[in-house]
């Protein structure tokens, strides 16, 4: 029992992959018809629709958009442009796998998603899949371009002000001073002064002094450990032994 706890992670992973592999009609990478036709046996996108590895290309992406969608609602204030940018790409993308789905249609979505950029003004040809789609990849382009700069321009003044609004640390050193210490003073009450000393010192020391440290240690240490060693430490050599008397030779010790 304590084995298979220690190794849960493991049978969990393989079940999923089993559960994947039932799903995409699949053993050891070998195609079967349990479910119908595999979607490697056949890959004409007609077909697709009795195939239960062509729903899962379609739900794929589909899952993929909600996932990202519902991480951007924690973006505050670039949700819009955000919104906007992903939409007009990803989204449109996966509209357009819904309707060749449907359709059964012969159209490469490659071809189509990589020239909205290369060539937005040619035609579309035998890649078509409904009527207006060239004037709709237009104004999805023109979105999407317009969504860029609106990310990019303001974070720098929402930084600002973000940073002016936070508590550099002489603001906390003075924070302290007035709220803990000037209050105590001016209690006139012995045994509150004295608390408002203690608590002003250890506030002082701890904030300021112990979690500054903490931070340059910090910092220091992810520079050295993470930027540094991960580019040139290679770990190649010889095992370390400390020196013992007990480990030489008579005749050399």
């Amino acid at each position: 029992m304590e084995m298979t706890f220690g190794g849960r992670y493991v049978i969990m992973m393989a079940l999923f992959s089993i559960y994947t592999g039932l799903i995409y009609n699949e053993f050891f990478s070998v195609p079967f018809e349990l479910f119908g036709p595999s979607a490697y046996e056949c890959p004409d996108p007609s077909c697709w629709g009795a195939s239960t590895g062509g729903l899962v290309k379609v739900c794929g992406p589909l899952t993929h958009l909600v996932w990202i969608l519902s991480g951007m609602v924690l973006a505050e204030y670039q949700f819009v442009p955000q919104m906007i940018f992903l939409n007009s790409l990803f989204g449109y993308l996966s509209l357009l796998i819904i309707v060749k789905w449907c359709m059964g249609s012969q159209a490469d979505l490659y071809h189509v998603m990589i020239y909205i950029f290369l060539s937005p003004a040619d035609g579309l040809g035998e890649n078509q899949l409904f009527a207006g789609q060239k004037m709709l990849q237009l104004v999805l382009l023109l979105l999407a371009r317009v969504s860029i700069p609106w990310m990019l321009f303001p974070k720098p003044f929402l930084l600002k002000k973000q940073h002016q609004e936070s508590l550099a640390h002489s603001e906390l050193s003075s924070v302290f001073y007035e709220k803990v210490l000037l209050l105590a003073w001016g209690v006139n009450n012995v045994a509150i002064l004295f608390i408002g000393v203690i608590v002003f010192i250890f506030a002082t020391v701890g904030v300021l002094l112990v979690m500054e440290t903490l931070s340059a240690f910090l910092h220091a240490l992810r520079l050295h450990w993470v930027e540094f060693q991960n580019k040139f430490y290679e770990g190649d050599g010889f095992k370390f032994y400390p020196f013992l008397f007990a480990l030489l030779p008579e005749e050399d010790a």
